[in-house]
């Protein structure tokens, strides 16, 4: 579990596997035993021998001699890091949906008030008929509801208790027409493009709710460029399977259509990112932002039997990837799904795996070992390079993530390529590829694989690198 031989770890105090940033609990722990405490369950984070850290649950029992005196410990320790990531998945739809049934008892309450004094105001806007005093006072009145019923419709749009009328949407031919709305919002300093990687791209939703969707982004984008950038629409269509589903979260297997949402604006850091969904969460100014516009594009995709996923980097833009169930056999009928196409096996191929995030470092390898790759991995570009310098054997392939702390993965590859220009690059990220080369033109003539990714994804772009081709 913790990727030690016997003979590395015989001998070895047992602090070698905790977190050196953190005080060592064990010798706290011991002296319960020593006292003849059993410790059943104890969760803790456990530091592997290539620097991952695992969430562990951990029992504990004294070992006695034939006297009853404590003379030494045994202890069961369980890997619950999947466990630990499912349960966050679960805390988080449980409050998104706690939030939703809030929001959605304020807009009713709203609406109500709201009715009270649209009633009033037309009352007194009767009464006081000739006084031109009074109109500019019913005007702001009027205009004051009519912010609020907006306000209470996007309420109800993130709650999914409006009205909606679903129909069957060519995502490519649509956006082509949204743009004419975005233009006027994003000015001329906002270059936008629109780019379909699929032939078609046929959703069912309805076509209101999508644009609200995409008007949203495209504010949020908007006031994350003050000085102007690019804005950048894409469509692709994806066949997700159950070994993504359990890696990316409460996405059902099935064929998608993705709609990413990119811009180059000043991006967000972790903690601005986790929250953003949440209702009357926003960043802006008092009076800038209702913080209504990111979570009604949440309860839009989730009620359309979809999933959102945002990636951003503070000073390196944002995209929002947005999964939404294809609906190309109900438009032709058709049911039975391609067939996946077999993918050789790479038995003798070593890869080096660079990613900064230990999970998404941990669920990788674990993809690429599935398909026969030798694997070798670090967290950062410092790592990798030095690994690539004293590795005594052959490395095909370096598949590294693009934005990562101190050497970027543009850099590390430049430098690589500089010593062994036998190792063939592969980028990942979260960003789209259109993104990256506007922001680094260094990566647009190395493939690039956009997460989240399928195994099948995975293979595919590693095959065409290998093999020399552009996938």
């Amino acid at each position: 579990m913790y990727g030690y031989t016997p003979e590395e770890v015989i001998g070895q105090n047992i602090s070698i596997l905790t977190l050196k940033d953190q005080p060592d609990e064990i010798p706290r722990i011991l002296e319960r035993i020593r006292h003849g405490e059993h410790i059943t369950h104890y969760e803790s984070i456990r530091v592997t021998k290539d620097g991952r850290h695992l969430d562990v649950s951990i029992s504990i029992s004294p070992i006695h001699d034939v006297d009853g005196c404590v003379i030494g410990a045994s202890a069961i320790a369980r890997d619950v890091t999947e466990q630990k990531r499912a349960e966050e998945h679960l805390r988080q739809a449980q409050k998104m949906e706690a939030v939703g049934r809030l929001a959605g008892g304020l807009a009713h309450d709203f609406n109500n008030i709201l009715g009270v004094v649209t009633a009033c105001a037309e009352l007194l806007r009767s009464h006081t008929h000739a006084d031109e005093k009074s109109e500019p006072y019913l005007t702001n009145i009027r205009k004051a509801v009519e912010r609020g019923t907006s306000l209470t419709r996007q309420l109800l749009a993130f709650t999914r208790k409006s009205k909606v009328q679903p129909q069957l949407v060519d995502l490519n031919t649509h956006l082509k027409d949204v743009t004419k709305l975005i233009r006027p919002l994003m000015g001329d300093d906002v270059e936008i493009s629109v780019l379909t990687h699929c032939p078609s791209a046929v959703i069912e939703i309805d076509p209101g709710q999508l644009d609200q969707i995409i008007l949203n982004l495209g504010v949020n984008s908007r006031d994350a460029m003050p000085r102007g950038g690019k804005f950048i629409l894409e469509t692709a269509d994806v066949e997700v399977d159950a070994s993504f589903t359990e890696q990316h979260g409460p996405i059902t297997p099935g064929r998608y259509v993705v709609l990413a949402v990119s811009d180059t604006g000043v991006g967000m850091d972790a903690a601005t990112a986790s929250r953003i969904f949440e209702p009357f969460f926003t960043t802006k100014e008092i009076g800038k932002g209702t913080g209504l516009g990111l979570a009604t594009v949440y309860g839009i995709v989730q009620h359309s039997g979809g999933h959102v996923w945002v990636y951003s980097e503070p000073g390196r833009g944002t995209t929002f990837k947005i999964y939404l169930p294809s609906a190309e056999t109900k438009l032709s009928g058709q049911v039975n799904a391609p067939a996946e196409p077999s993918l050789a096996r790479r038995e003798g191929i070593t890869l080096l795996l660079v990613e900064d995030d230990e999970l998404m470092l941990s669920l990788t390898r674990q993809l690429l070992m599935d398909n026969g790759y030798r694997v070798l991995d670090a967290t950062n570009g410092a790592d990798a390079q030095n690994i690539v310098e004293t590795h005594p054997g052959p490395i095909h392939l370096l598949l590294t993530d693009v934005v990562m702390r101190g050497m970027s993965g543009p850099d590390l590859v430049a430098h690589v390529r500089a010593s062994h220009p036998e190792v063939k690059p592969v980028f990942m990220s979260g960003y789209t590829g259109e993104l990256l080369a506007h922001d680094q033109p260094s990566t647009q003539s190395v493939p690039h694989l956009e997460k989240p990714f399928t195994h099948t994804a995975l293979y595919k772009i590693l095959d065409a690198a290998l093999d020399g081709r552009s996938e």
